[in-house]
């Protein structure tokens, strides 16, 4: 294995690339915008809200289904699309998959 392909791994390539951006985010901190200290500074944050007695909270029960459905369909897709051509289990495992997943989800 030669330097340049150690160089070139993705491993390498990426803690490069976190080391640079750390180092450049540290190098502009200095010119970034202190805010002020106030007495709500550490309190958490709700949309603007300071009561929380009045605090809502919306349901999404509903469309979690419809996220799930969404997400699954969708790396299906990406699986699908990008599966090397002697290799048909993996695309057909995860057609199986996807529709079990359907039939589970539109069966409530």
């Amino acid at each position: 294995m030669s330097i340049k392909e150690v160089l070139y791994s993705p491993a390498v390539v990426f803690f490069l690339i976190t080391a640079l951006i750390s180092v450049f985010a540290l190098f502009l901190s200095r010119y970034s915008a202190k805010g002020k200290k106030s007495k709500r500074t550490l309190d958490s944050y709700a949309c603007g809200q300071q009561g929380f007695k009045e605090y809502v909270n919306p349901d999404y029960s509903q469309f979690f289904t419809f996220a799930f459905v969404f997400t699954v369909m969708h790396v299906l897709t990406m699986v699908i699309a990008t599966a090397p051509e002697k290799m048909t289990a993996m695309p057909i495992l995860y057609i199986l998959a996807g529709l079990y997943v359907l039939v589970i989800v539109l069966k409530r």
